[in-house]
């Protein structure tokens, strides 16, 4: 009998295992999928950039396209 014990506790053990690592698993796929969806979106938005306010630019300084704001000329 101590033999047919330790082999149910040696099944229940690898069972319980293989559905921890089953998880671990599903939730390493998971994470993955979601950032690369998550990139894929980022990417899609695109650059767009700002025109300069108009009139003048302040005295010493340059308008940033990318930034949408003014930056010091130097």
């Amino acid at each position: 009998m101590d033999n047919e014990t330790s082999n149910r506790g040696m099944n229940q053990a690898f069972i319980i295992t293989g559905i921890l690592i089953a998880l671990l698993a599903i939730g390493i796929v998971g994470y993955y999928i979601n950032d690369a969806n998550t990139n894929a979106e980022a990417q899609g938005q695109g650059f767009t950039p700002s025109a300069p306010p108009s009139g003048e630019a302040p005295p010493g300084k340059v308008w940033s396209y990318e930034h949408g704001h003014w930056h010091d000329a130097f």
